[in-house]
């Protein structure tokens, strides 16, 4: 029997080049008793996306043009299959990363968030919260 508390647990996905366990990010969802998957690429990220239900997609996006086709990638596939959210963090706010938040008119297309690092950890909260919030009703 599923609780409460099993169906607040979000499935994120890190994908980023450093260490996991350096990840803010990582470390506030650990906290917050979800679960955390580490990826080391975009190839490796999608292939989890598509193997299992994934919730929030965290990109550390040092080099900003891994993101874009990731990005892409993810709203092309079917709607199931989608993260709810793609949150991206950077060191730099460019145009590049402004584009990332343009997603196509479709209902079903993940909402993307942009973060200039150091990573502003009550904005992350803010989404996981909003996502917890979702998967009760």
């Amino acid at each position: 029997m599923m609780t409460a508390q099993d169906q607040s647990t979000l499935r994120a996905i890190i994908l980023q080049t450093s260490r996991l366990d350096e990840s803010p990010a990582a470390r506030l969802l650990s906290q917050l008793g979800h679960e955390v998957t580490p990826s080391n690429s975009a190839v490796d990220a999608l292939q989890l996306i598509q193997t299992d239900m994934t919730d929030l997609v965290v990109i550390d996006a040092d080099k900003v043009e891994e993101a874009q086709p990731l990005v892409d990638r993810i709203g092309s596939l079917p709607p199931e299959r989608r993260p709810k959210v793609i949150a991206v963090l950077s060191d730099r706010g460019d145009e590049h990363l402004s584009r990332l938040r343009r997603q196509p008119n479709e209902q079903d297309a993940p909402r993307v968030r942009v973060f200039i690092k150091p990573l502003h950890l009550h904005g992350l909260l803010d989404i996981v919260k909003r996502l917890e919030r979702s998967a009760m009703s």
